[in-house]
């Protein structure tokens, strides 16, 4: 026979223990809570073996009031002083130790942009070492970068002392081509020397028009939508000054397609000269014309005529000029 009384005794003593055990778990919560708060820090320090689960969800939330106005951290342990904090001031997590993910798969991330790689003056030092950044533009004065062609947009590490580059399937670099000037085809120009004769030159005078033409394939390997870039090296003759007008007549041409003097357009404005400063004399010199993308296409035939028009007023320098090298410049896909 059932007794009614024992059983309704032991469901009074079933909900006292919940009672009780409720109330240790608030207890427990509000000691949280207040480690939390403490001052403009929030903070949970791990002392028991085991945590309360959240009977709201599958989540425990650090300052669910929002009474904490600067960093979240957690803490593991009070000798390890391990963390893991919520940086407000600068809206990122912090880990007090290295992070290893176990051969894990690092799925999404984002690499740190910059504008100018850190580091010039002395360099980041050892304590910077496998940093890595992607830059946005071309710099040339961090360590690594100095020397032509310097450190184009991309991907870098620091190495401790150096910035180096990172390759990538989808990597772009700069190439050259060099042409012969011998190989031109010229108009009233003189072959020369300089230098004791060790330097092979083309000579345009300051008198009347000089002409270099040349004819060359668009590189296979040229990235579609970058700019060709023409360098002409050049050297002033005696140590007067002036300036020089230099002409540079582009065109390109797909094969079918009708070549005519019309097509071809003077990539130097007008008014626009390269100037000589004075004693200067066997200097070397150089300047840029950019070949534009969208005259450009895979298996065109570029053409151009480098010219000086000594006989233009704005071209005031008197003496001749030598011609040392023409290197077309691009970019690599």
């Amino acid at each position: 026979m059932i007794n009614l009384n024992q059983e309704k005794t032991k469901i009074k003593m079933k909900k006292t223990a919940n009672i009780l055990k409720k109330t240790a778990y608030s207890w427990l919560i509000a000691g949280v809570v207040m480690a939390m708060t403490d001052l403009a820090q929030a903070r949970i320090v791990f002392q028991s073996e085991f945590l309360l689960e959240n009977t709201g969800g599958n989540a425990w939330v650090i300052d669910s009031e929002d009474d904490a106005t600067g960093d979240l951290q957690l803490q593991f342990g009070s000798f390890l002083a391990e963390t893991i904090t919520f940086d407000s001031g600068n809206d990122w997590f912090e880990l007090s130790n290295d992070l290893s993910l176990n051969n894990n798969q690092l799925i999404e991330a984002e690499i740190e942009n910059v504008s100018a790689l850190p580091g010039g003056g002395g360099g980041l030092g050892a304590a910077g070492e496998g940093r890595i950044v992607i830059l946005d533009t071309l710099d040339n004065t961090a360590p690594g970068c100095t020397i032509d062609p310097f450190c184009a947009a991309g991907p870098y590490i620091w190495n401790g002392s150096i910035w180096l580059a990172l390759a990538s399937t989808d990597s772009s670099s700069t190439k050259y081509v060099h042409l012969d000037i011998f190989g031109s085809v010229t108009e009233s120009v003189k072959f020369g020397g300089m230098a004791g004769e060790q330097v092979g030159v083309i000579i345009f005078d300051p008198d009347g028009v000089s002409y270099m033409r040349y004819a060359v394939p668009v590189p296979d390997d040229w990235e579609s939508g970058t700019d060709i870039v023409a360098r002409i090296y050049w050297s002033p003759t005696d140590n007067s000054n002036g300036d020089v007008d230099f002409n540079f007549d582009f065109a390109s041409f797909a094969v079918g397609e009708q070549m005519l003097s019309t097509s071809f357009t003077d990539l130097i404005p007008a008014a626009s000269y390269e100037t000589v400063a004075i004693n200067t004399q066997d200097d070397l010199y150089s300047f840029t014309v950019d070949l534009p993308n969208a005259s450009l296409a895979a298996d065109d035939i570029i053409t151009f005529r480098l010219g000086r028009n000594g006989s233009n007023a704005g071209d005031t320098y008197i003496s001749d000029i030598y011609i040392l090298l023409v290197r077309l410049e691009y970019t690599a896909s």
